[in-house]
């Protein structure tokens, strides 16, 4: 494994390691479809299409319907979760503002260094080759901590109730 496969894994195993609970997910995606819808916020129907397609495309017709069976889903409900998911990611776009994704260089480098501070002494990546998985990695970051924010508060303002 190289040293920049490794930077990448190190990277990607610190920023996703605020795992959710399947429960909080789904009540979270319900807020902002519910929000989302409130605005106005839709998915574009040919953008669908395009996600639709290209997961098809991955897979025989005999395999894309067995995929299907086994997440009990027909492609008109693939369909359906691919247009909620796109008004969700349309509408946390339009409610995060520009300047909360800013990342300076020198949190670039401080990433950086953190990580390979951390490996063993050998191959280590060059800053300069890394430096757009990294700005990508924490910009990543950057979104979801917007994204809590904003479920917060969303969640804050609404009465949830969990029927089980």
């Amino acid at each position: 494994m190289t040293g920049s496969t490794m930077l990448e894994m190190e990277l990607l195993a610190g920023l996703n390691s605020g795992q959710q609970h399947p429960l909080d997910e789904m009540i979270n995606n319900a807020v902002l479809l519910q929000q989302a819808q409130k605005a106005g916020v839709k998915a574009p129907e040919q953008e669908v299409e395009s996600q639709l397609e290209a997961i098809k495309s991955q897979y025989d017709e005999k395999q894309f319907k067995q995929i299907l069976e086994a997440n009990n889903l027909s492609e008109d409900g693939l369909k359906k979760e691919i247009s909620d998911q796109l008004v969700i990611n349309n509408y946390i776009q339009t409610e995060i503002e520009e300047d909360q994704l800013s990342i300076s260089e020198d949190e670039i480098r401080d990433s950086y260094d953190q990580v390979i501070n951390q490996q063993p002494e050998g191959e280590k990546p060059n800053f300069e080759e890394v430096k757009p998985q990294i700005k990508g990695m924490l910009r990543q970051e950057k979104m979801q901590e917007a994204k809590t924010e904003l479920l917060k508060g969303l969640r804050e303002d609404m009465e949830i109730e969990v029927l089980l």
